[in-house]
């Protein structure tokens, strides 16, 4: 899906980019305008206790927008 984002980006003349990346492990090395944390945070508290903060602390945007899934599976 990574590689359909970024021929979008491409194909509409925008810059951006697309990757994959581990999560647990904290942000990418990157910046950004905003980060798009969506429906994600429980899912790594859930991985591993304390991730959420860790993921949010290294995040290099100055605009997070953060949801979460009206019901838990």
């Amino acid at each position: 899906q990574a590689s359909l984002l970024a021929s979008w980006f491409t194909a509409v003349g925008q810059s951006g980019a697309a990757f994959v990346h581990d999560l647990l492990g904290g942000a990418p090395p990157v910046q950004a305008d905003v980060a798009l944390l969506l429906k994600l945070l429980p899912v790594l508290e859930q991985a591993e206790p304390d991730a959420a903060r860790r993921l949010l602390d290294s995040v290099q945007a100055p605009l997070l927008v953060v949801s979460y899934p009206a019901q838990s599976l």
